[in-house]
């Protein structure tokens, strides 16, 4: 039994894919549509797309995916994100496949994540980190260059498949 965990955006997406029964992360990247010669529904189609060859491969059972922020500073990017997660869901409904969602304070408390601690893309990459044993990066709060969207949909899978052990910091590894 697969599970696939996403983490969605506007312009890069992460994905984990675990095996449910072993608790185990198979695989993760990230799905990049960072062409600015496309409209904002043109890009999230092609992320849709993806994400369909994606489901191909991976032939998950069961999809975890953030819930869309109901309230975000720029109106575009919830309307991005929800034509993206209408999308999943789509995809999700033509295979058969189980979809559900998980709000970001639910993943974020269960783990220990915290504004009180520092920036949130950081603490996502040191938790997947150290429990994984992985070497994801993480330059600065505004580098397109962090891997945090990897990170949360490794964290977003873990949670959702109950593989975490939370110490008094937030961390822990298995």
């Amino acid at each position: 039994m697969k599970l696939l965990s996403i983490d969605g955006a506007t312009v890069t997406s992460g994905y984990a894919i675990f095996d449910k029964d072993n608790k185990t992360l198979l695989e993760y990247d990230k799905v990049n549509i960072d062409d600015k010669d496309l409209s904002m529904r043109d890009r999230v189609v092609r992320m849709i797309d993806e994400f369909g060859k994606i489901i191909d491969t991976y032939n998950p059972d069961e999809i975890i995916m953030e819930e869309v922020p109901p309230a975000i500073n720029n109106s575009s990017t919830v309307l991005a994100l929800g034509i993206l997660s209408g999308g999943i869901l789509g995809l999700a409904h033509s295979k058969g496949i189980e979809i559900k969602y998980i709000p970001v304070p639910t993943w974020h408390s269960v783990l220990g994540i915290k504004k009180s601690k520092g920036e949130i893309k950081e603490q996502s990459i040191n938790w997947v980190n150290e429990y994984y044993g992985l070497d994801l990066k993480y330059y600065s709060k505004s580098s397109k260059k962090n891997q945090d969207n990897e990170s949360d949909a490794i964290a977003i899978g873990s949670v959702w498949i109950g593989n975490y052990d939370k110490s008094s910091t937030g961390f822990g590894r298995r």
